[in-house]
């Protein structure tokens, strides 16, 4: 069966039959280089400190490319956690065990709630017991 030369093949393909997509078709090549360019970072320029501390809608749907501001911060926003408000009650509900796990019946009180579309509140002493329970 013959490929379809409307898309290049794809770098997995390229790379278990051992070709260089370099000197196989243009479109294996322009495909290869952009590739290539997605994972370096820009060059620092002079303008960078104009970034502030967001990345623009444009960098974020493609139609301009990042500056080394926009990428850092591109970056940082994958590694953030975003945890709750603490508060004056945090640790004073009872609703942890002494070994540091959330009790079920918090749990089961969670689900009720969720079972009729209600949200409820995670204060910051239950976030933080159920990602240690997560990452345990």
């Amino acid at each position: 069966m013959a490929r379809s030369h409307s898309t290049p093949r794809l770098p997995e393909t390229m790379a278990k039959t051992g070709r260089n997509p370099l000197t196989n078709t243009l479109e294996d090549a322009v495909q290869y280089r952009e590739i290539e360019k997605r994972k370096k970072w820009p060059t620092p320029r002079s303008r960078d400190w104009k970034d502030g501390y967001g990345v623009p809608p444009s960098v974020e749907r493609g139609t301009r490319g990042h500056t080394l501001g926009t990428k850092v911060q591109e970056e940082e926003k994958k590694k953030i956690k975003m945890w709750p408000t603490p508060t004056a009650n945090d640790g004073k509900r009872g609703e942890i065990n002494k070994d540091g796990t959330v009790k079920e019946t918090w749990k089961k009180r969670k689900d009720r709630w969720a079972a009729k579309g209600v949200n409820m509140h995670r204060p910051l002493d239950i976030a933080v017991a159920l990602d240690e329970e997560e990452n345990k």
